[in-house]
């Protein structure tokens, strides 16, 4: 992935990757069965809260529990659209009010 030190992470903000695969249609895909990619209806896939792993934390975030790395679970629909780094990867911002909640490390 390119390296994002040099994006500006607002106060309470979060840069983030999705756990799931996300489809070049920017639907989430449910699963890979050769070539063909299996995806829930558009209103199913973009309803629900989903895992992402946190890639950077702006600095005014209360939660010490959100780190870089750390899973959280991000309420449905409460991100940005998709930043296009330049090595074509995908990142995308929501702020610290939308976590739901913040996953056990494994």
């Amino acid at each position: 992935m390119t390296d994002i030190s040099n994006l500006h992470v607002s106060d309470n903000s979060i840069l983030f990757k999705f756990d799931q695969v996300v489809t070049t249609e920017g639907l989430f895909r449910e699963e890979k069965v050769g070539m063909i990619e299996i995806v829930r209806s558009v209103d199913a896939s973009v309803k629900s809260s989903r895992w992402v792993t946190v890639l950077k934390v702006g600095p005014g975030i209360i939660d010490k529990g959100v780190v870089v790395g750390a899973k959280v679970l991000i309420e449905q629909l409460q991100w940005s659209r998709a930043i296009k780094l330049d090595d074509g990867t995908s990142v995308w911002k929501t702020d610290e009010t939308k976590i739901l909640g913040v996953g056990e490390e494994e």
